[in-house]
C-alpha cells in the first residue's frame, strides 16, 4: 500500500547481473494515542515563590515532609 511505483534502472553499470531498483515510497506516521485515564503531569506555580509568604509556606510544609521521611527511614520494620 506504501509502495507507489517501482522501476528497473537498466542502464546502471555494477558488474553484476543485478538490475538497480527506484521506488516510490509513500509513509504514513500516526499520531500516539494516549492512554485513557492517564492525565498531563500538573505545571507547577513558580510565580507563587516570589511573594515572602508563600514562599515561608512553602518551606515550612517541605521541612515538615522531609522530617517525617527521615523518621521512616530510621525506623524498622518491627517498629513499624
Amino acid at each position: 500500500m506504501d509502495i507507489y511505483s517501482t522501476r528497473a534502472m537498466h542502464g546502471a553499470n555494477c558488474w553484476t547481473d543485478h538490475q538497480m531498483l527506484r521506488s516510490k515510497v509513500a509513509f504514513r506516521i500516526r499520531q500516539k494515542h494516549n492512554r485513557q485515564g492517564s492525565s498531563k503531569p500538573t505545571k507547577l506555580n513558580t510565580e507563587k515563590l516570589s511573594t515572602i509568604s508563600h514562599r515561608e509556606s512553602f518551606e515550612q510544609e517541605m521541612d515538615s515532609a522531609l522530617a517525617q521521611w527521615d523518621e521512616k527511614e530510621s525506623s524498622t520494620p518491627d517498629e513499624e
